[in-house]
């Protein structure tokens, strides 16, 4: 197994399903780890909630779901599951949410750079 999707077992990530959404194959998951490492999706969604704009922030939290779906980020995704709730909700959470996101994306881009 590759070294960094050792890691990103390790960290809690659900290899199986990013696996299987890239048809089993390594490489294919490894490309689509690293455009999502490129993703500027929180940092967007950090924004628009510093501007008070709730509705944008809902609306990258909807798109980035699938995202960490795919690539079998469930902590993340769940979280960003609460992002989107969250703003549903009139947001009270939502920048500690948000911040805990970005946090958490950092953490994983650590990891997909580490290689």
């Amino acid at each position: 197994m590759n070294a960094v999707i050792s890691k990103l077992a390790d960290a809690g990530c659900d290899i199986g399903k990013g696996l299987e959404t890239s048809y089993d194959e390594e490489e294919l998951y490894i490309s689509s780890l690293r455009q999502f490492a490129e993703d500027d999706t929180p940092q967007k969604m950090e924004r628009a909630y510093r501007s008070n704009n709730i509705d944008k922030c809902k609306m990258y939290a909807c798109s980035f779901s699938r995202v960490l779906y795919n690539l079998g980020m469930r902590e993340m995704y769940y979280l960003n599951d609460s992002i989107f709730a969250s703003a549903e909700n009139g947001g009270r959470e939502l920048g500690r949410l948000v911040r805990l996101l970005v946090a958490k994306k950092n953490k994983m881009n650590e990891i997909i750079y580490s290689a």
